[in-house]
């Protein structure tokens, strides 16, 4: 289902080093998290053909607190606009990739969220993630998901799935050159390396 948070941390699979802006992680970003925000799990696709104008590089650690991990891999994630409007100069949040958010906060099949502990609470408090915009938003694309399980040969159901399905412009890290890589074989595994390959399913 599209608002079910992992029950396991994220591994990360890149490690693109020595960028001194940090706006030049996004495309290993977008790829790292698979184009949905880390936060509130919304996909570029929810947002159109130019999804990825509403998304940004968030710092887990606030640069503020922590100017010395403005530009390091590991402090970095995936995150809409909102949530990274929300979360400002606050924090540091709970790292997904120490900790798996499927053990912080449940989405039910109406859309409303739940915290499951403190760590929970403060994401839930801090980002906003239950007020009522986004759970009517969640709930839309819950009922849209059901609609295509329960009809997955109809037309409306072929249509609905692109919804849920990787964006166009994917991009092709087997191409980018970063000053470093500690990770320089983890390129081929791009989902656009793997879309080319046919190893990633029409949807997720």
């Amino acid at each position: 289902m599209p608002f079910t948070y992992p029950d396991a941390p994220h591994a990360r699979q890149h490690a693109p080093a020595g960028y001194t802006d940090y706006t030049s992680f996004k495309p290993w970003l977008r790829d790292e998290f698979a184009f949905r925000c880390v936060f509130c799990l919304m996909r570029e696709m929810f947002r159109g053909p130019e999804g990825q104008d509403h998304f940004a590089v968030e710092h887990l650690a606030p640069q503020v607190a922590r100017p010395d991990l403005t530009c390091v891999y590991t402090n970095l994630v995936y995150a809409c606009l909102k949530c990274n409007s929300f979360k400002g100069d606050r924090g540091p949040v709970p790292d997904p990739c120490a900790t798996a958010y499927g053990s912080l906060l449940r989405v039910d099949p109406d859309g409303t969220i739940h915290s499951m502990n403190e760590d929970g609470r403060v994401l839930l408090r801090l980002l906003r993630l239950d007020r009522q915009e986004l759970t009517t938003w969640r709930r839309r694309f819950l009922e849209l998901a059901r609609l295509v399980e329960a009809e997955p040969i109809s037309d409306l159901a072929r249509r609905v799935r692109e919804l849920f399905g990787y964006p166009s412009d994917m991009p092709d890290l087997r191409s980018a050159r970063p000053p470093r890589n500690d990770r320089s074989g983890s390129a081929d595994g791009c989902h656009f390396a793997r879309r080319e390959r046919g190893q990633i399913a029409e949807t997720y």
